[in-house]
């Protein structure tokens, strides 16, 4: 469906495979291929552009880019790192702060009313800790644009000045911090919707024949079928399958010190970059978007996760993680 019109989450796939492309091109050669670093670079600022929530990214970004800055032979490593993580980290802070006022203001809303207001039985009570008027506990699972009635209109001055601006980001964080049991009902939610690749409320049929609203074509849907079916919906899974993951490349790691084996050293690098995006986007996206738009939120993540399973079942078939080899 992404890639039948200009969603910006057509752009989010394909860079994030070019990104992972590079990252495993550059391992394996023992020095630095300037061009291949270069268009991995390029990727990375092109990915944090692309979208806002994109720039959710940004660590994971910072840590693959470590397995390219620590090859043998690059002269210049720390100045080079230097330059590099600024420009990423201003890359993304030039894209999460220029949006339109009008998403800004449909973000934060949303934050609290598909979010705070959403994980709990009284919302009235969660109103009150920010000096917010109780009939706004109304507003609880609502979105900016409503389909229906709305008790309230979210883009009224009323609303904004009353309700929107009682609230900012370190209230919300510490409203979570006080609550986890809440927060994880969103971190489960989120779970449940990760692997999710289609929305559910969009077809992917023609509008012809004897096709019925919301019905979606069948073909390259095996995989996506089968993962939201099967795959555990709970965000304490995808912790520890990281952690798992990770422990495994930490003894390949060790022995590819002891080897000097490049190209497990930077799959080392790539996958705990992508593992980050896996087990870090999903509070952040909480946090800052509520639940609303999960599907498209949480796109890299099912794209960082599967990469990263795939990258994993290459190394255990061609036994690097045990039998370590220098490959030029």
């Amino acid at each position: 469906m992404y890639f039948n019109s200009f969603y910006p989450q057509t752009m989010t796939f394909i860079l994030l495979l070019y990104l992972i492309g590079f990252g495993l091109l550059v391992s394996r050669y023992k020095a630095v291929n300037k061009w291949l670093a270069v268009g991995f670079y390029l990727s990375a600022m092109a990915l944090l552009l692309v979208h806002e929530s994109t720039s959710l990214l940004i660590l994971g970004i910072l840590f693959m880019s470590v397995g390219i800055l620590r090859l043998p032979n690059r002269q210049w490593i720390h100045g080079t790192a230097a330059v590099v993580t600024s420009v990423l980290l201003f890359t993304c802070w030039f894209s999460a702060n220029h949006i339109t006022p009008e998403v800004r203001a449909m973000n934060k809303y949303q934050a609290l009313t598909q979010g705070r207001l959403l994980a709990t039985d009284q919302p009235e009570q969660v109103a009150k800790t920010s000096k917010i008027d109780e009939q706004f506990a109304l507003m609880k699972g609502q979105s900016y644009y409503p389909t229906a009635y709305a008790a309230l209109a979210p883009q009224t001055d009323y609303t904004q000045q009353n309700f929107s601006q009682r609230y900012n980001l370190p209230w919300l964080i510490r409203e979570y911090t006080e609550h986890p049991h809440q927060f994880n009902l969103l971190l489960n939610r989120a779970a449940k919707n990760m692997l999710v690749l289609r929305p559910r409320l969009t077809g992917t049929q023609e509008k012809q024949g004897d096709h019925r609203p919301f019905q979606k074509t069948a073909y390259f849907s095996l995989f996506s079928y089968a993962a939201g079916a099967y795959y555990p919906k709970t965000y304490g899974f995808n912790c520890l399958l990281a952690a798992a993951i990770m422990i495994i490349y930490v003894s390949g790691l060790l022995r590819g010190l002891e080897k000097s084996d490049q190209q497990l050293r930077s799959h080392f690098w790539l996958v705990l970059g992508l593992l980050s995006i896996v087990v870090l986007v999903p509070p952040v996206t909480i946090v800052l978007y509520g639940t609303a738009n999960f599907v498209t939120h949480l796109l890299p993540v099912a794209v960082c996760l599967t990469s990263a399973g795939l990258i994993l079942l290459s190394d255990v078939l061609q036994h690097r993680l045990w039998r370590t080899n220098d490959e030029v």
